[in-house]
Formats: C-alpha cells, structure tokens, sequence
C-alpha cells in the first residue's frame, strides 16, 4: 500500500525537486555578492604554498 502511492505519487516529483535544487545551486553560485569569495576558492589549487594566506 505504501509501496503503491511512493511509486504512483511521490515518484513523478523527484524530477520537481532536483531541478529546485540544481537552480538553486546555480543561483547562489552566481549571485554578484558570493562573486569575489568563490573567485578566490577556485583559485585555491593554482596557490603557491609559500604564499600567505
């Protein structure tokens, strides 16, 4: 029975929910105020390691 409606039911919004999601993400990731801080991690790996931090 609870088998039946997670199948009939809640299936069919999974799709809804991983694109909230995703447009979440994408909207944090390029909103101008996290703009300079997430610069600055991506460059992270390209640091050398005897610069300051």
């Amino acid at each position: 029975m609870l088998v039946a409606f997670v199948d009939n039911v809640l299936r069919p919004f999974w799709v809804l929910w991983v694109i909230m999601v995703f447009t979440g993400i994408v909207f944090y990731a390029y909103r101008p105020k996290n703009k300079d801080r997430l610069e600055d991690y991506g460059n992270i790996p390209l640091k050398d390691d005897n610069e300051e931090r």
